[in-house]
């Protein structure tokens, strides 16, 4: 990454927007990588998953991040961040529900397909057929 690409990225674009301007050239390219390292912005792609997704939600834009990859973070790091950050907020609870209850959702709508699939009954005489709904869809596709 050279000077001009420097100050198109977004990291540096803060940084540099907190600092003085006659200070900023004053540094090495060694210098800035080395200070974006110790923020912790990291590369893309360094993670097994790193997805990013904006939200439109009406009166406000979110934004939500999924990384996963290996631990690199040693015992202390990782003992400073759950002692600093608590896990239990609202946030995370209402997330929490709505992915708990998303995955029953979900589960429930297998397990009624496998059941009407296989030809189990449990209420005779009610159905929603699903089943017949799905394999003509299919049988419709396949042609």
């Amino acid at each position: 990454m050279h000077r001009r690409e420097i100050r198109q990225d977004p990291f540096f674009h803060d940084f540099f927007g907190r600092i003085p301007k006659e200070t900023w050239p004053t540094f090495t390219e060694d210098q800035l990588f080395a200070i974006k390292r110790a923020f912790g912005a990291r590369y893309r792609g360094a993670h097994m998953v790193d997805l990013r997704v904006s939200l439109p939600i009406p009166f406000r834009r979110m934004y939500m991040v999924l990384l996963i990859g290996g631990e690199k973070r040693s015992r202390n790091r990782r003992s400073y961040d759950r002692r600093s950050q608590p896990l239990v907020t609202a946030g995370n609870i209402v997330f929490g529900l709505f992915f708990f209850g998303m995955l029953l959702l979900a589960l429930l709508g297998i397990l009624y397909t496998l059941k009407s699939w296989i030809g189990i009954d449990l209420f005779p005489g009610m159905s929603l057929g699903l089943w017949q709904e799905f394999s003509s869809q299919v049988r419709e596709t396949v042609r």
